[in-house]
């Protein structure tokens, strides 16, 4: 499972940092060895669900996880 966290860091003080949200990537085990199929979830403050999609037949062995991040990210919010 990747989990990316969204952290707001203030210039001013600590104390007023905060987590903004998360995005969950977890392989869902319905690929290949080769090709991965993911669940990916956004979750706002307070674990807030914000959207869910799927990543199918990402070329795991081949791509980065960041790579990953990108299209889970953009099957999250297609129209951003």
């Amino acid at each position: 499972m990747i989990v990316v966290t969204v952290e707001l860091k203030s210039a001013i003080s600590r104390t007023r940092d905060r987590t903004l949200g998360q995005v969950t990537i977890a392989n869902d085990g319905t690929g290949t060895a080769t090709r991965g199929n993911y669940l990916a979830v956004a979750t706002g403050r307070g674990g807030r669900t914000l959207a869910t999609a799927r990543v199918e037949g990402f070329p795991r062995r081949s791509r980065h996880a960041l790579r990953l991040l990108v299209r889970a990210l953009k099957a999250l919010y297609p129209n951003e």
